[in-house]
């Protein structure tokens, strides 16, 4: 990557049926997106499609449907030359996202394939790192683009940026996944792990997601507590969260669990992380 200018274009997957979900993006990339950025809707693959087609792998339905939806909006987006950022329809911009991002990709090295703009943090020990770092960057005005390889494990395809040698690049892989046997964002990340595909992530994270997120298209419903989580982190994570939080828009689904959730040795290791991972806490604390 590293092309003069930032992003020129921008690509959201949407399923025809999903009304709701392009009203809100479509609210948000008007009143974020820029007045220079081309938006395109892309119409979303449905299962109907992978059933007609015949899709073969052991990858759900849906998760056919979500890969061949990406391959179609990275296909559209060859004909807006520049960066390109892929959106899934539950992404949400900030007023500080387009300036950062720009800002960030004038000076990112060029050999990234791909850059998320957030991702799902899926173990603990990432999430406490991440979260003392996020204190640190939010400390220091300071926002980058981090190796996502540096991450023990993460997941998503909600919003990242390509610019043009990586669409082909990350086209001609896709041409390759047949049958489909792994959902897109895992896949994405094997690719990375073998070395194929060199993969970033913004952080702070400069993308957020809807409420929409909250009723996922892609996961099965024994899946949704782990979706609660997962946004809920992601949200807490994003670059303007105070903002929204300050603003009555960032209410926690976890939540909204229940007290009888937590088992009393978890609540009782919740208390003291609390203390630790207070803003009060001694950032550098020396053993003796």
């Amino acid at each position: 990557m590293n092309q003069s200018a930032g992003i020129t274009s921008i690509c959201y997957i949407n399923l025809d049926r999903a009304t709701s979900r392009r009203a809100t993006i479509e609210e948000n990339l008007k009143q974020f997106a820029g007045p220079d950025v081309t938006i395109r809707r892309i119409r979303a693959v449905d299962e109907d499609y992978v059933t007609r087609h015949k899709i073969a792998g052991s990858a759900s339905q849906r998760e056919k449907a979500c890969l061949l939806s990406h391959r179609r909006a990275i296909d559209r987006s060859l004909d807006m030359p520049g960066y390109t950022l892929i959106l899934e329809d539950d992404a949400q911009l900030g007023s500080r996202t387009m300036p950062v991002l720009n800002m960030l990709l004038a000076a990112v090295p060029g050999d990234f394939d791909m850059i998320f703009t957030d991702l799902i943090i899926a173990t603990v020990p990432s999430m406490l790192k991440l979260f003392r770092f996020y204190r640190e960057q939010i400390r220091n005005q300071r926002a980058g683009i981090f190796h996502a390889a540096e991450l023990d494990v993460f997941a998503g395809a909600t919003a990242y940026v390509l610019d043009d040698r990586s669409k082909r690049k990350l086209l001609a892989l896709l041409d390759t996944a047949h049958p489909v046997n792994e959902a897109y964002d895992i896949l994405l990340r094997r690719l990375s792990l073998t070395g194929e595909l060199l993969l970033g992530y913004c952080f702070p994270f400069l993308t957020t997601q809807s409420p929409h997120a909250m009723k996922s298209q892609i996961q099965p419903d024994c899946d949704q507590i782990l979706n609660i989580v997962w946004s809920d982190f992601r949200k807490l994570m994003f670059l303007e969260s105070d903002a929204i939080k300050q603003e009555g828009k960032l209410p926690l689904t976890v939540d909204q669990l229940g007290g009888d959730f937590c088992d009393q040795e978890t609540l009782d290791l919740l208390s003291i992380l609390k203390i630790m991972l207070s803003r009060r806490f001694p950032a550098n604390i020396t053993l003796y």
